[in-house]
């Protein structure tokens, strides 16, 4: 939900800070393995009170990239990456997935204000506990990125994800625009936030109301949440995610990342009848995780 229900988003928000990746993308590690703990407060991306769940999860992710010089300036990376996540009250949201991405990266020169540009292709297999959400992911996109200071690091990135799976609910298409910035508080601590800007299809679930039933592009009774009673409904919509976090380093190949993210997810779609049930779900994530590169 929002992207599969913001727990998608849980690798990517364990990462370590933007930062000490570009940093160290010039001589990468072959291998990384992250251990994510996590928090959600509304897995279930309900609007009203009775719909909104509760949920921890742990997940586990391992990759291994590849890069080779085209010329000069130009470089081509490839990541593979596997792994899965398990949630202790909502077991049917647990997943497991493989992902491959593609990027090519620019710089015109090695002076230390040069920005880097990359074009990237991903593709993301799931499987699923919950026989409706199985399916793929494919995105395409492109980011600069640069230092400013010797303390700061900026990136920019414009995405298009297509999203196909078992149910029609969990499929769709949206756009994204994200803008992060990093700073190194200490030679091995890094603060770190970022805002991204979502439009296109996005889930929620709750009672099969009339509010829910008329914003609705399709919607499904969700095994995932069977027992509250909840159906899961498609929509339009935009969506705000905020993170903030703070990744410490110890030594050169671990890391430690505590981070918060808040979504605001509101559909496009305005009711044709008065109603006091909020235009928008809210959901917060808090994430620990620790990073080991080798």
């Amino acid at each position: 939900m929002l992207l599969a229900g913001l727990a998608g988003l849980a690798f990517a928000l364990a990462a370590p800070a933007l930062h000490a990746q570009q940093a160290e993308a010039a001589a990468p590690p072959r291998y990384q393995v992250e251990a994510i703990l996590s928090h959600d407060d509304n897995v279930s991306r309900g609007r009203v009170s009775g719909d909104i769940l509760r949920d921890q999860s742990l997940a586990v992710r391992a990759s291994r990239d590849w890069s080779k010089p085209i010329n000069a300036n130009t470089r081509w990376v490839l990541v593979a990456s596997g792994g899965g996540e398990a949630f202790a009250r909502h077991e049917r949201l647990s997943r497991a997935f493989a992902e491959g991405q593609v990027a090519v990266e620019y710089r015109a020169s090695g002076s230390f204000s040069a920005p880097t540009f990359a074009a990237f292709a991903r593709i993301t297999g799931e499987a699923s506990r919950s026989t409706l959400r199985s399916g793929y992911r494919a995105t395409v996109g492109g980011n600069v990125s640069a230092a400013l200071t010797d303390r700061v690091f900026v990136v920019a990135s414009v995405s298009q994800e297509e999203r196909s799976a078992r149910s029609a609910v969990f499929s769709g298409r949206s756009q994204a625009l994200r803008l992060s910035a990093d700073y190194a508080v200490t030679p091995r601590g890094t603060l770190y936030a970022g805002v991204d800007l979502r439009r296109g299809d996005a889930t929620a679930s709750g009672q099969a109301t009339l509010e829910n039933i008329d914003i609705a592009k399709s919607f499904v009774d969700d095994d995932a949440f069977a027992a509250s009673g909840l159906r899961t409904y498609r929509f339009d919509a935009d969506s705000v995610i905020a993170v903030i976090g703070f990744n410490l380093g110890f030594g050169s190949t671990t890391s430690l990342d505590l981070s918060w993210r808040h979504a605001r997810t509101r559909p496009n779609t305005a009711l044709p009848f008065a109603t006091d049930v909020p235009d928008r779900y809210l959901a917060n994530q808090v994430m620990l995780a620790v990073t080991r590169r080798f």
